[in-house]
């Protein structure tokens, strides 16, 4: 049996980016959540250059009670 082609080979080769892209992206939004994972006093800087998240930093700070 012959299958129609669904796509073009330049469509093919956009859904592949695209797909591509997603997975790129799912992995940064990974990594931005494992910052913030268990984070109960600090910060998380996302640096962005070009509209594309390049850097992830997590400064993490240790609190301790006051005596009073």
């Amino acid at each position: 049996m012959h299958w129609p082609l669904l796509y073009n080979k330049d469509e093919k080769e956009g859904v592949y980016r695209m797909a591509q892209s997603a997975k790129v992206e799912d992995k940064k939004l990974e990594a931005i959540a494992k910052a913030i994972q268990n984070l109960e006093f600090g910060e998380v800087h996302i640096t962005i250059q070009d509209g594309v998240i390049v850097q992830i930093n997590r400064l993490e700070k240790q609190r301790f009670p006051q005596k009073k």
